[in-house]
């Protein structure tokens, strides 16, 4: 019951700083309540204090429900499907195994007729951060079966993590709809993270 009614009290001061936000307000001092006028000497204040306060309980929010959304995730990272990217991984795992290879046709090794001793091949996002993932390969060579983890940095390779970015997304959005009771924890993040970068936008356009 209080972290629903917490829950409240949070979504409402964060939709009163987006709607203060995206309207270009300034606060000049004086508030009507009541039919009497409240008079602040330290306007600006009553703006950090509010903005502050949304950012308290966004952190307490967040600590709240973080067993919640960390089970969340990881059924988002379960259900992103990459398996498109079959044919890029393959490729880069046969050339961490060429020298593997070549040493075992050297050797007219039985597992010859395997298509250069790998198949099986298998790919799935083993984990999700902001700025990387980590992508799971299994795959079989030379009759065991054997894993590699390859890590993808959006610094260093832009293109692949926007397309695994996207599929990630894409699976965060079915989840969400299929499970709504994770909605219900997220918008408020979702809510008041939007509301804090278009306060700092309109604050520094003042």
């Amino acid at each position: 019951m209080e972290n629903t009614y917490n829950s409240k009290i949070f979504t409402l001061i964060s939709i009163i700083v987006l709607v203060y936000s995206v309207a270009g307000g300034s606060f000049n001092g004086s508030v009507e309540l009541f039919g009497a006028t409240l008079i602040f000497s330290k306007p600006i204040l009553v703006e950090y204090m509010t903005v502050f306060v949304m950012c308290f309980l966004l952190w307490r929010h967040v600590v709240s429900t973080l067993p919640i959304l960390k089970g969340f995730r990881r059924e988002v990272i379960k259900s992103t499907d990459i398996s498109q990217l079959l044919n890029l991984y393959e490729s880069l795992v046969r050339g961490a195994l060429s020298e593997r290879i070549e040493h075992l046709r050297s050797q007219n090794s039985p597992f010859e007729n395997q298509q250069g001793w790998l198949n099986d091949i298998k790919v799935e996002l083993e984990d999700a951060n902001i700025s990387s993932f980590d992508v799971a390969v299994s795959y079989t060579f030379d009759g065991e079966q054997q894993s590699k983890l390859f890590h993808v940095e959006m610094a260093r390779d832009l293109s692949l993590y926007s397309s695994i970015q996207k599929r990630y997304a894409k699976a965060f959005l079915i989840t969400i709809f299929i499970k709504p009771s994770f909605w219900d924890i997220y918008y408020p993040i979702v809510l008041s993270v939007s509301a804090f970068i278009l306060y700092i936008d309109n604050y520094l356009k003042r």
